[in-house]
């Protein structure tokens, strides 16, 4: 996707004698979401099945969550189905091949099933339930009830990179190919099925779950509630999806949608930005020879929020700033100095005031002209390895926590460019 702009500013690093003790844990586990009556969809929204088997509902979705499984404590879910009406039930797959209906969802016959190894990774049911297929994560595809055997597709022998699948139908409504998603976003067509152009790809993270067929396109479900598009797909609602920050957690969004509605923007999940930053980072350095980053949720906050700081100690304004991203975008500001802090004040002295560390670094950038949280990512990022002294502070050995946010506007204005626009920072400590 082209870009309209995009702003660098030299990185910045300096030291001192201190240490940063490592981030917390989440502090809340997922919940189940609460058995509903079925009814029928009056408005589009989506469900989220985390690595426990909790479903959350969003947009006022009533969905029939009756008889649905649960394992507290164990990561063990790994897609969801839903019935057409997307209210009614559906199907949860774990990681064995096991599937559980719940709602109205009748049983279906009898799938692979590979005990104590967690190796299922997607489900597609047929129409009228008859059977259906099941993903395994080296690109396996096993049908299963009334399905018929699909023509190969890509297939990583010992490699669990398969994470979705799409089934195409011949004009006779017969399953004849489909589309393979793997973890880092190439969608791998065979059969009868055309390929797809538009994706979202960031090499070497195993970021993507799950490619959700809607309308003229597709909706890609990742880690952390990540949600993308491919192609015009029907529209799905955002309002009240689950954020569970930077914890990996989330192991699919199934889209429920309408034709009739309006698309909806997405909302930025500042912990989700700021784990698939992070993790590029660390992608970087692992293929320069170097150590991996740990991802601090302090220096997330600062980078991104939600840490707010008042800034009248050094002469700035005495409102809350929420970030250091978000406090560039409000102010129209781009700069590792602090807009209205006396002397040329930076992050160290401001934002990690409260933080020891003894050695520290920023990179900060923007970028207009496209709404795709994943797609700026990958270019932000490359950007900075082309320059050495952003790549500098990411492959720095006297660096060993990261913390990265970015601030979104659709449309607003920066520095004389129009929404959709992102203005990143990140953060580096040791």
């Amino acid at each position: 996707m082209l870009r309209t702009l995009r702003r660098l500013l030299p990185a910045l690093a300096c030291a001192a004698m201190a240490l940063l003790g490592p981030s917390s844990p989440p502090a809340s586990a997922p919940h189940t979401g609460a058995a509903a009556p079925a009814a029928l969809l009056n408005a589009p929204g989506s469900v989220t099945l985390d690595a426990w088997g909790g479903l959350h509902p969003s947009a006022g979705l009533a969905l029939d969550t009756g008889g649905a499984p649960y394992w507290p404590g164990w990561d063990i879910a790994r897609s969801l189905s839903l019935l057409p009406d997307g209210s009614s039930g559906g199907w949860i797959l774990d990681g064995w091949g096991g599937i559980h209906g719940f709602g109205a969802a009748p049983t279906l016959p009898a799938g692979p099933y590979w005990p104590h190894w967690d190796i299922a990774r997607d489900l597609v049911v047929l129409p009228y339930s008859s059977g259906g297929y099941i993903l395994d994560g080296w690109g396996g595809i096993h049908p299963f009830g009334s399905a018929p055997v699909l023509p190969a597709g890509p297939y990583w022998p010992g490699w669990d990179i398969a994470r979705g699948l799409a089934v195409h139908y011949s004009l006779l409504g017969q399953p004849d190919g489909g589309w393979i998603l793997d973890g880092w976003g190439g969608i791998h067509n065979f059969g009868g099925a055309p390929p797809l152009t538009d994706t979202h790809y960031v090499a070497g993270v195993d970021v993507w779950l799950h490619l959700h067929p809607a309308g003229n396109g597709d909706w890609l479900a990742g880690r952390w509630g990540l949600v993308d598009s491919v192609g015009s797909p029907a529209a799905m609602g955002f309002d009240g999806m689950p954020d569970w920050g930077g914890w990996d957690v989330v192991r699919d969004v199934v889209p429920v949608t309408s034709d009739l509605a309006a698309v909806t923007a997405e909302p930025l999940h500042a912990g989700a930005a700021a784990a698939l930053m992070d993790a590029l980072q660390t992608v970087d350095r692992l293929q320069r020879g170097r150590g991996p980053l740990s991802e601090s949720t302090a220096l997330d906050a600062i980078a991104g929020g939600p840490a707010s700081y008042d800034l009248a100690g050094c002469g700035g304004p005495r409102a809350g700033i929420p970030s250091r991203a978000l406090d560039m975008l409000e102010r129209d500001y781009f700069s590792h100095a602090i807009a209205g802090c006396g002397g040329g004040q930076m992050v160290f002295g401001t934002y990690l005031g409260s933080l020891p560390w003894r050695a520290a670094g920023e990179n900060i950038a923007w970028a207009a002209g496209s709404d795709s949280l994943v797609d700026d990512i990958v270019e932000i990022n490359n950007l900075w390895l082309n320059s050495p002294e952003h790549l500098a502070n990411i492959v720095s050995t006297a660096y060993s926590r990261v913390g990265c946010g970015a601030a979104f506007s659709a449309t607003g204005s920066y520095q004389g460019a129009t929404g959709p626009l992102f203005v990143w920072a990140c953060d580096f400590t040791g």
